[in-house]
């Protein structure tokens, strides 16, 4: 199946010409010649990477997730050691309901979602629209939502039984955004079913957090890799 893969992105590289990859999710290329026991070029393995890449943001990609765990670096270990908030009763609404946070560089979100609910999403007392104008944040945001729901192009039916809390602090609607997005989904993985939930959110990365942070200014640079011509 990997030869495939590679074949096909090598006979129609325009179709991913406006795809970014990293190797940090996937195999790195010497694992991956090891694997398929054939040498390829760096190319090939860029190209690898954002077909792989792609292939896991698609919503029907828990249909193929041994397959893609298959090719993703062990570096967090059994997919089953993930912690994930507990639900508990909540005593004032006398729902199931779960908190979780998430991080995004400097900007913090937290999330409380309520099982069963009517569709509500507050963010700082106010609606999503008014918080996070831009549209592609938003989809950001309601990307988990999409992958928990059982009508994987509407997610009409998730929204629709859950109501979301939030509360963000930070710089940055990027930030913000993804910072909220990981905090939907560590609570989603924990009051779905398994293969509803942990499992579809494992296989596009929605629980794993991005520590990447800005590199600071270095000492007699003008930025950070920013040199001077002398």
């Amino acid at each position: 199946k990997c030869l495939t893969l590679v074949t096909l992105l090598i006979n129609y590289p325009l179709a991913f010409a406006f795809s970014y990859a990293t190797s940090s999710d996937f195999m790195s290329k010497i694992n991956l010649m090891k694997m398929i026991n054939e040498t390829i070029s760096d190319a090939q393995y860029k190209q690898w990477l954002v077909l792989m890449k792609r292939l896991s943001e698609h919503p029907l990609s828990y249909l193929v997730e041994e397959f893609i765990q298959h090719y993703k670096a062990q570096i967090c270990g059994p997919t089953s050691e993930i912690k994930l908030p507990e639900p508990f009763m909540d005593s004032v609404t006398n729902r199931k309901c779960v908190q979780a946070f998430g991080q995004k560089k400097n900007s913090l979100a937290e999330v409380t979602l309520y099982i069963p609910g009517t569709g509500d999403f507050t963010v700082n007392g106010a609606r999503l629209l008014e918080i996070f104008p831009e549209l592609g944040n938003r989809e950001q945001i309601v990307f988990p939502l999409q992958q928990t729901s059982k009508n994987l192009f509407t997610f009409s039916d998730t929204v629709g039984k859950v109501d979301i809390i939030a509360t963000v602090s930070g710089d940055g609607s990027s930030s913000l955004a993804n910072a909220l997005r990981l905090a939907i989904a560590r609570c989603l993985a924990s009051m779905l079913p398994i293969d509803q939930g942990k499992n579809r959110l494992l296989v596009t990365g929605l629980l794993s957090q991005d520590n990447r942070f800005a590199e600071r200014k270095q000492p007699g640079q003008r930025k950070a890799r920013k040199k001077p011509i002398w």
